[in-house]
């Protein structure tokens, strides 16, 4: 280990992945999104429901500011989209990643107010993450008659496409 190098970096934390024997995220990410679970946190923290989301056809590779990254849909089970979210709930995703390096890790909403913003159906995004961060999730929150609610909808990842 090059001592200069880790006296360098050590106040940018560059190449701080490789000084600790880490993966960067953008490493990690790229591997094969096994599983997501959105929960519902109430105001406390307490879990008011769990969902396991699907994935359904194949990743798509698309091009951003933030790099090359794979957008992949999951399918909302039967169960989230009859439940109408309650006020000034939290939105919890928990992935899955398998691979040689597999690992959890989840993203938090914050609170989540409704708005009637006209006439039903209505369908906005709540964004979990960045692109910038190597991981984002977006959730689609649909309300499908007029004053009848929000429901969570289908979700979509993106992650870095892996290193040829």
């Amino acid at each position: 280990m090059d001592l200069r190098r880790l006296v360098d970096n050590v106040y940018t934390l560059d190449g701080v992945e490789d000084v600790l024997g880490e993966a960067p995220p953008s490493d990690l990410y790229a591997q094969e999104l096994g599983g997501m679970v959105a929960v519902l946190m109430g105001e406390e923290g307490d879990e008011l429901g769990r969902f396991e989301y699907k994935p359904t056809g194949k990743p798509k590779a698309i091009a951003t500011a933030a790099g090359p990254f794979l957008r992949r849909k999951f399918v909302a089970p039967a169960a989230a989209r009859e439940l109408v979210l309650p006020e000034n709930v939290m939105l919890k995703v928990e992935l899955s990643f398998v691979g040689s390096l597999a690992f959890d890790t989840a993203l938090v909403s914050d609170t989540l107010t409704f708005v009637e913003k006209g006439s039903a159906p209505l369908k906005e995004w709540c964004q979990l993450g960045a692109l910038k961060d190597k991981l984002a999730v977006q959730v689609q929150l649909v309300q499908s008659i007029e004053g009848g609610g929000f429901r969570i909808g289908d979700a979509y990842s993106s992650t870095p496409e892996p290193a040829l």
